[in-house]
């Protein structure tokens, strides 16, 4: 779990103390999950992967997600992946009267980044064992089940897609908006796979409730569209 520290907070401490902090990696210590984002927008995906690679090989045994801080009472150390997460956690741990520092490195993500490249590189069995090895680290991030099910429906394995989307949707009680969007479109999509159309069609509206300015939900809800109208025609 998340949770590592469930002491009460004193009745001195204010419930709504909770303050960004980003840790001090110093110079010789860049950010490497936003050096391979970077790297891989310009398509540089072999940089990418030799960068996370490195990284990932020397991951501290005792790596969580959140963990306790030893130097300050009632705080939490947090990888988060970025500040839409990070707000999201603030808001489940605000009644705790926790305070809370952001760093910016997360293994998990590195993981979920290595799978992003293999399917770009096209070598899903390579993929899905970076997100066996993400979800050992972070097991409830709905991004990393999201990923695992692009690549199921990428291998032609549509219901094992569906139920890994659905796992994203729900698995985390704090999830941001866009999060769980993300995996209901992927859901969708992969309804369209499964033919199934009108509950394809109610997927991506829900979405479009999560992320209103989705224009993939929009575009496939077209496509769905077209799709009905082609059916119609084959059938006169």
């Amino acid at each position: 779990m998340y949770i590592f520290n469930r002491r009460k907070a004193k009745k001195e401490i204010p419930v709504t103390m909770v303050r960004i902090q980003t840790a001090d990696h110093g110079p010789s210590q860049l950010d490497f999950n936003g050096l391979a984002d970077r790297l891989m927008k310009e398509g540089q995906w072999a940089s990418a992967r030799s960068l996370l690679e490195r990284e990932v090989a020397e991951v501290p045994k005792d790596w969580k997600p959140v963990r306790d801080d030893p130097s300050i009472f009632h705080a939490l150390i947090g990888a988060f992946w970025g500040r839409e997460e990070f707000i999201a956690y603030v808001e489940t741990k605000k009644a705790e009267g926790y305070l809370i520092k952001w760093v910016a490195q997360s293994y998990s993500k590195a993981w979920y980044q290595l799978a992003v490249i293999a399917v770009e590189e096209g070598n899903l069995t390579r993929a899905l064992s970076c997100i066996e090895s993400g979800l050992t680290l972070e097991p409830d991030h709905p991004h990393i089940w999201s990923e695992n099910g692009y690549i199921l429906s990428q291998q032609g394995m549509h219901e094992d897609a569906l139920r890994s989307y659905e796992i994203a949707m729900t698995i985390r009680q704090w999830a941001s908006s866009s999060q769980i969007a993300r995996a209901v479109r992927g859901k969708g999509a992969t309804l369209i796979d499964l033919k199934r159309l009108d509950d394809a069609e109610e997927a991506f509206k829900v979405s479009l409730v999560l992320d209103p300015g989705s224009k993939v939900a929009m575009k496939e809800l077209e496509d769905i569209a077209r799709l009905r109208g082609a059916v119609a025609e084959d059938n006169i």
